[in-house]
């Protein structure tokens, strides 16, 4: 098989880290698969960067910002190459453009445009594993550029779909909480109706563990492996947990609940079941569409709530906190840009107008959950054309305080 790997930068920060992400890498060359891992900057690297950049100018090009801005996913490449080499493996670090990556010329959010395989296949050919710098690439003049927010991700998947991989895995390494769905070969066995086929994945120092509620209490333990093993293992026999669900009509119930170690995301594993019976059977299933858990809105009213922006080039900021409404449970954000320079913006497909003629540009627009990445684009006049921006915009459940 052919698999594509992504690790985020707190999967790397740390020689501890680095080298269980290594392991897991050089598990999967082992099994006999063609492996292109593709990195992100270790630990808290791009910020420490870009402040380093603020330090010295308030303003700085973007052209340069791209390349000082590269040199931690380039860095963290070269990092996990080194570790694959002292395990044993042979390997071979790739900047994006030493991958094949063309992009347009947009620093801070470049698009990629195509990605010319050739050396990437020439490596795997030549049995090495390739270790890609993510969120980066060159534009057709040879400049470097980067992807913006989520641009390891977007490399990763640009990767996967153009060597047309086997397999795609994201591996989830940011602290928190997540809903993620639950995929199982059986309909005898799956996470509680109530629940919609999903369950929690917490996210703590890059360990994942997924808790699921099920359908009854049939299920008495469960063993990440096969049915076979799971008698000689009984001191790693899942206990359960009592969970209380209640349902679309109101009513509620107690069934048994497990919280299962998982390893990788959107990759399938053996998990053994236990009923009431005594017998073991063998499934498989995966723990797939991790997504960040979203805050339920607040009661109606006006507030005032922390925002994190993050995306373009690093150089636009908004107010925060930022002043929320919530009126029927749907909540607006009035959002303040650094610039006067935004002609209107784009959340979910819709367009939304200044509500100010002078200063900042001001917009209001719906935030449809807190703490979750709002995705939205910003079009600015500020050069030669007009350009639309990516974005995402955050707003911190634990920042909000009521307006009086």
């Amino acid at each position: 098989m052919l698999i594509v790997q992504k690790f985020g930068g707190s999967s790397l920060a740390g020689t501890e880290r680095l080298r269980r992400a290594a392991s897991i890498i050089a598990d999967s060359a082992d099994a006999g698969n063609k492996v292109v891992a593709v990195v992100s900057a270790r630990g808290d690297m791009t910020d420490e960067l870009l402040g380093e950049a603020r330090r010295i100018s308030a303003d700085p090009p973007v052209r340069e910002l791209d390349a000082l801005l590269s040199c931690g996913e380039t860095g963290s490449a070269a990092m996990t190459a080194m570790q694959l080499t002292d395990m044993g493996k042979s390997c071979v670090s790739l900047t994006g453009a030493q991958a094949g990556i063309l992009t347009d010329s947009v620093h801070g959010a470049a698009r990629i445009l195509s990605i010319d395989t050739a050396r990437i296949m020439r490596e795997l050919d030549a049995g090495k594993i390739v270790v890609a710098a993510g969120f980066q690439g060159a534009e057709e003049g040879g400049d470097t550029t980067t992807l913006g927010r989520g641009g390891s991700d977007t490399t990763a998947v640009a990767i996967a779909a153009t060597l047309g991989a086997d397999l795609c895995q994201i591996y989830t390494d940011v602290d928190g909480v997540y809903t993620a769905d639950f995929d199982t070969d059986s309909s005898m066995f799956h996470a509680n109706e109530a629940n919609d086929g999903k369950g929690t994945l917490t996210v703590k120092d890059g360990q994942m563990t997924f808790h699921v509620s099920l359908a009854s209490k049939k299920i008495v333990n469960l063993y990440v492996g096969m049915a076979a093993d799971a008698e000689a293992h009984e001191g790693d026999w899942l206990q359960p947990t009592t969970d209380t669900v209640t349902y679309s009509d109101g009513l509620s119930d107690e069934v048994y609940g497990f919280d299962i170690p998982v390893k990788a995301l959107d990759e399938d594993f053996q998990l053994a079941i236990l009923g009431t019976k005594g017998k073991w059977y063998d499934h498989t299933v995966r723990v797939a569409n991790a997504q960040p858990a979203a805050a339920e809105a607040p009661a109606d009213g006006t507030y005032t709530c922390d925002v994190t922006l993050e995306g373009g080039s690093g150089r636009a900021t908004v107010d925060s906190p930022a002043a929320l409404t919530v009126a029927d449970g749907r909540m607006t954000a009035t959002i303040v840009w650094s610039s006067p320079n935004y002609d209107y913006m784009l959340v979910d497909g819709e367009k939304y107008l200044p509500t100010n003629t002078e200063g900042n540009s001001t917009f209001e627009i719906p935030v449809t959950a807190l703490d979750t990445p709002l995705d939205v684009v910003g079009d600015t006049v500020a050069m030669s054309t007009p350009h639309e921006i990516e974005y995402t915009l955050t707003f911190a459940s634990a920042s909000l305080i009521e307006a009086k």
